[in-house]
C-alpha cells in the first residue's frame, strides 16, 4: 500500500537530491539552500528517543560540514521531545472524502507556461513578497519554474477578469495526489474562488487517476477550514522539528533559535 511519506518523498525529489540515511532519506536543494522545506532529513516514522539524538547529532555534523545555518528533521508521525532548544511544528495530513462542486463558473484555470511566468511571479510577489522578502520569492520562483515547466508538478493559475487571483500545485504520485502551495489573493478571498480552485484540482486529479486526494497544513494555515469544509478531513500527522546549527561546534544553547528563523526561509 502507498504511503502519504512516498508521495511527500516523490514530491520532495522533484526539486531536491535524495541520499538515503538510517531511517529516512537526506534531502538537499542545490537551487536554493535556505529554504528549509527543501533541505531537511525525513524519516519514514517516529524514530526513538536515542534514535533522533543520534540522528540530531549526525545531521548537525553533516550541515555543520556544509555551512548551513539550520537543521531540519521531520518525521512521520509526532517525534519525541528533544533537550535542546528546537522550533517544532505539527503538519496535518487532510484527505479529501467528499467530491466538492465549483461554485465559480468565472474562473479559469490554466497551467503555467513560459508566457504566464511573468503572471505567476506578479502574483507570488503581490501576495507572499511581504512574508517571505521580495528576492527570496524571486529566488524560489526560478527554482520552482524549472520544475513547472519540466512537467513533474503541476503549476495552476486561476484566471478571473483576466488576472490572476488564485494558484496552486498538482503533483502525482501513484494513486495519490498532493495539492501544495495553494494561494487566494487577498483580494479574492471568501468569495469562492478558492473552492472553485480545488473543485477544479480534483477534477483533474480524478481525470488522472488519482483515488486518494490530498495536503499538509497546520494551524497557521489560514485555509484550512475552507479545507475542512470542502470535505477534506484529518487522516494522519507529521511534525518537523527546526534546530539552529552552531557553526563554532558548541551545542546549541537554550534560546538560541531567538531570532533565527527569518534566516532559514520557509515554505
Amino acid at each position: 500500500m502507498q504511503s502519504f511519506f512516498a508521495a511527500e518523498l516523490a514530491y520532495l525529489s522533484a526539486f531536491c537530491r535524495a541520499e538515503p540515511v538510517e531511517g529516512g532519506v537526506r534531502l538537499r536543494d542545490d537551487g536554493i539552500p535556505d529554504l528549509y522545506a527543501h533541505n531537511l532529513t525525513y524519516f519514514a516514522g517516529a524514530p526513538s528517543a536515542p534514535q533522533l539524538l543520534r540522528a540530531c547529532a549526525q545531521e548537525m555534523r553533516f550541515r555543520r560540514a556544509e555551512g548551513m545555518p539550520f537543521l531540519n528533521l521531520t518525521v512521520e508521525g509526532r517525534a519525541p521531545k528533544l533537550p535542546c532548544a528546537a522550533m517544532r511544528t505539527v503538519y496535518d495530513y487532510f484527505v479529501l472524502r467528499e467530491e466538492i462542486r465549483a461554485p465559480r463558473p468565472d474562473l479559469a484555470v490554466l497551467p503555467l507556461t513560459p508566457a504566464l511566468c511573468a503572471q505567476a511571479l506578479a502574483f507570488d510577489l503581490d501576495v507572499n513578497g511581504r512574508d517571505y522578502g521580495r528576492d527570496f520569492i524571486r529566488r524560489r520562483f526560478v527554482r520552482r519554474r524549472e520544475v513547472y515547466l519540466s512537467g513533474r508538478v503541476q503549476h495552476l493559475l486561476g484566471y478571473h477578469a483576466g488576472r490572476v487571483v488564485s494558484v496552486c500545485d498538482l503533483f502525482l504520485c501513484g494513486t495519490y495526489a498532493k495539492i501544495e502551495d495553494f494561494d487566494v489573493s487577498p483580494r479574492h478571498q471568501r468569495q469562492g474562488f478558492g473552492r472553485a480552485m480545488l473543485a477544479e484540482l480534483i477534477r483533474r486529479a480524478r481525470r488522472l487517476g488519482a483515488e486518494t486526494i490530498y495536503l499538509v497544513t497546520d494551524d497557521a494555515d489560514t485555509a484550512k477550514e475552507m479545507y475542512k469544509k470542502s470535505g477534506f478531513v484529518q487522516a494522519a500527522q507529521k511534525e518537523e522539528i527546526l534546530l539552529p546549527v552552531s557553526l563554532d561546534r558548541a551545542a546549541p544553547a537554550a534560546g538560541a533559535a531567538s531570532g533565527w528563523r527569518g534566516s532559514a526561509r520557509g515554505r
